[in-house]
């Protein structure tokens, strides 16, 4: 098991996308930012897509390895029902925000989503980390523009309305990220800089 340093969002939940992944194709989405992981997909076995919107450089080569460039909050170039198990990590909250370069659309969180619920297959397994709060808002990033979107618990019923919800967990960070309560995530609120606060979880189509 991979190690990293308690104040990376990483530290808290590399092991749970780890052991929550199931199935046989796996879509990962963003996955050039946390490459290692999808590499690590590809060595347990599993027939990975790695969806993202910059060029990837091939740093590692994988037979398991497929890459996919593409946006992700327009229909997405796979069939119905394609996917054992999508993962997206810190991903979802920035979509059709245009702050990495993405198009600029209303509800780009929403229609990803439904994108998601296509190409899973039946029982198939959304696994989502995003920044969670008492207060939906959009983040600003320093020059003023949208960065990212904050959850409360009533974004995410409406956002997973399709899904089942099978677990659902939350960290905050003081000073490195620490596992929470939902008592304690949904006292939450802050309006600037990166999330201090996430919630996991493993949605079942």
């Amino acid at each position: 098991m991979l190690s990293f340093s308690k104040d990376k969002e990483w530290s808290i939940d590399y092991p749970w996308f780890s052991s929550k992944v199931a199935g046989g194709r796996v879509m990962d989405t963003g996955f050039i930012e946390h490459n290692f992981f999808t590499k690590e997909l590809c060595d347990r076995g599993f027939s990975v897509y790695g969806v993202d919107l910059d060029e990837w450089d091939y740093r590692w080569v994988s037979d398991n390895f497929n890459y996919v460039k593409t946006e992700l909050c327009e229909e997405l170039p796979f069939s119905n029902e394609f996917f054992d198990c999508i993962v997206s990590p810190s991903l979802i909250e920035h979509l059709g925000l245009g702050h990495y370069g993405d198009i600029i659309i209303d509800e780009g969180d929403s229609l990803a989503v439904g994108e998601f619920y296509r190409v899973l297959k039946p029982s198939g397994v959304l696994l989502v980390q995003i920044p969670f709060g008492s207060v939906s808002r959009i983040i600003l990033n320093g020059i003023g523009k949208p960065f990212y979107k904050t959850y409360t618990d009533r974004c995410i019923r409406r956002l997973f309305s399709k899904f089942t919800i099978k677990s659902k967990s939350y960290a905050i960070k003081n000073g490195w990220w620490e596992p929470a309560n939902e008592d304690e995530a949904m006292k939450m609120d802050y309006c600037s800089g990166l999330t201090p606060c996430i919630v996991r979880l493993e949605a079942v189509k």
